[in-house]
């Protein structure tokens, strides 16, 4: 995998979301989780040999432990209207969504990485303990 290209987690993402930037200071200030190579904004089809689309990304990718962090905020699990559009327009938009988030996590699990969906509920509790604990309990299951 050719990862000069990618994104690391001491790179600041200007359009980021403070629940991204959040995991950004975790993976960054905590001791544990800083001797890891984190990447953010990593195609899909960089780490799953055939996946169709270039532009599907996942939000992190912890490289040694082959663990993706997605990050989900409430459009993935609601419809939620963020620009005013119509109902018709906001009902595709959520079911794209969801159509994307089921086929990069179906690839990526296929393909042996750890898969982590993080909702937007634990945005507020999330530490480095919790994380770890996602990941560990993830892992075994």
């Amino acid at each position: 995998m050719q990862r000069s290209n990618w994104i690391t987690k001491y790179q600041q993402i200007e359009s980021s979301s403070k629940f991204h930037e959040d995991i950004r200071e975790i993976l960054i200030t905590d001791k544990y989780w800083g001797r890891f190579s984190c990447y953010q904004e990593v195609p899909v089809s960089s780490i799953v040999d055939g996946y169709p689309n270039n532009r599907h990304c996942v939000d992190w990718f912890i490289d040694e432990l082959g663990c993706v962090l997605e990050l989900h905020g409430q459009q993935h699990y609601n419809l939620v209207n963020f620009g005013n559009t119509g109902y018709g327009k906001a009902k595709k938009d959520f079911n794209n969504i969801r159509y994307r988030d089921n086929m990069k996590k179906t690839a990526l699990e296929n393909a042996g990485y750890i898969y982590i969906e993080i909702s937007y509920k634990l945005a507020n509790k999330l530490d480095a303990k919790l994380l770890k604990k996602l990941i560990f309990e993830k892992d075994r299951s």
